[in-house]
């Protein structure tokens, strides 16, 4: 969210990245001796970067596929030793066939969805974290590190289903609060800017509400209190990793009863996460599974809970669908619905996604014609966006592209014989 916000005032595409290591002094610190250590720990014995586990890595990357980004990518620096069997550089490959399961896995549904990933946009937002460059630094608030209030808030604004849109007090003192958010976060705000407070005067005059801390600006008036969200929880290195999981998943509660809204996209299940994108029939639904356990990697520290757990529950989404498809694995699911609400039942193996699309109908079949070395892809579906994969004769996929408003054309790839519809499996040849 913090990088959007930097982009809409720079122009910049946005990449982001998910780590492929982590540093072993604050998940499996050397001092802390094991009576019974897993085996890696004696061959990387020294080492102070180890490959990230795998299911961090493939949780990450659906996180990263949720937001509408530019491109998403593995930042692995040194850890690149981590991730390359037999090296023995700054990380030891720990685990490196199954991060390396993990990342192929993410990359394929990433490549496959990713003209669907960069064009569908997301849900307009209903809730914003303002983030204060004047509090920050003329109240003493600015961080020396990750765990500032702020990205602290925006965890625990995911964790409720309520995704965050980051917004700068530079840009709020320019104009106005986007008009479709509903409550402003104010978590470090001791000093604001007179533009900002006045625009936060206008946002409240129209019927939003400013949750503010205790230390908000006095200039400022609050509608209640955020509670206490602190500094992200893992870097307190006398708490467990259970006892984490466990705040976060309390805290997020207190900050879902404070905000008082009710998501657009809402599971019934604490620790599935959802995200929307949506363009005009269209919402294309991500719910990724945070459900995790100590495993026997850097679990035997206590630190952190890094295996994935099976997990589900059902998606309740504030429409009435006609059909719902897996986008990933190309078939429709079943939903029902009730009182105008879309109910998906969703089941996971680990700490995997899905990313699912509901339209007001069943979608009709897709026509594709080959001419001079162009070709044309149609739907009869105009108010949706679609992803669709062109195949050669084998059924090998060439490249992928999304219909917007029923009509994509483009060169056609040499052999190119079919194409697939990536929402319900259908393929039509041309």
């Amino acid at each position: 969210a913090e990088l959007q916000a930097n982009a809409r005032q720079t122009g910049a595409d946005v990449i982001a990245s998910v780590d492929g290591i982590i540093r072993r002094a604050n998940l499996a610190p050397f001092k802390d001796k094991l009576a019974n250590p897993p085996a890696w720990a004696e061959a990387a014995r020294g080492k102070n970067y180890i490959t990230v586990p795998p299911d961090y890595l493939r949780e990450g990357w659906w996180l990263m596929m949720s937001r509408q980004v530019a491109g998403i990518g593995l930042s692995v620096g040194p850890g690149v030793f981590g991730l390359a069997p037999g090296e023995k550089h700054w990380a030891t490959p720990t685990v490196p066939g199954e991060a390396m399961k993990a990342l192929e896995e993410g990359c394929r549904a990433a490549v496959m969805l990713g003209p669907l990933l960069r064009n569908m946009p997301e849900r307009a937002p209903e809730v914003a974290i303002l983030e204060s460059y004047a509090g920050a630094f003329f109240a003493g608030q600015a961080a020396w590190d990750w765990s500032t209030a702020s990205r602290s808030l925006g965890n625990l604004a995911t964790a409720a289903n309520l995704p965050p849109y980051a917004l700068f007090e530079e840009e709020l003192a320019k104009g106005e609060v986007p008009a479709s958010v509903k409550v402003v976060y104010a978590p470090v705000c001791d000093v604001l800017t007179e533009r900002a407070a006045d625009a936060l005067a206008r946002f409240r005059a129209r019927g939003g509400r400013v949750i503010g801390s205790p230390t908000l600006a006095p200039g400022v008036k609050a509608d209640a209190q955020l509670p206490d969200v602190g500094p992200l929880f893992v870097t307190r290195k006398t708490v467990s990793g259970k006892e984490t999981d466990e705040a976060i998943r309390r805290q997020a509660a207190a900050l879902r009863a404070v905000t008082g809204l009710r998501p657009y996209a809402d599971v019934d299940n604490a620790w599935l996460f959802t995200f929307v994108r949506t363009y005009k029939d269209a919402d294309v639904v991500f719910v990724v599974n945070d459900r995790r356990e100590a495993g026997d990697y850097i679990g035997p520290w206590g630190k952190a809970l890094e295996k994935g757990v099976a997990n589900k529950g059902t998606v309740a989404v504030a429409r009435a669908a006609g059909a719902v498809y897996d986008l990933v694995r190309h078939e429709r699911v079943p939903f029902s619905v009730e009182k105008g609400q879309t109910r998906i039942p969703v089941s996971f193996g680990t700490t995997d996604g899905k990313a699912l699309m509901l339209v007001s109908k069943p979608l009709g079949r897709l026509a594709a014609k080959a001419a001079d070395g162009t070709l044309a892809v149609t739907s009869p579906d105009v108010a949706a966006m679609i992803p669709f994969g062109i195949l050669d004769a084998q059924g090998k996929a060439l490249r992928y592209g999304v219909l917007r408003d029923g009509r994509w054309s483009g060169p056609a790839p040499a052999g190119a014989a079919k194409v697939l519809n990536l929402a319900d499996g259908a393929v039509t040849a041309f």
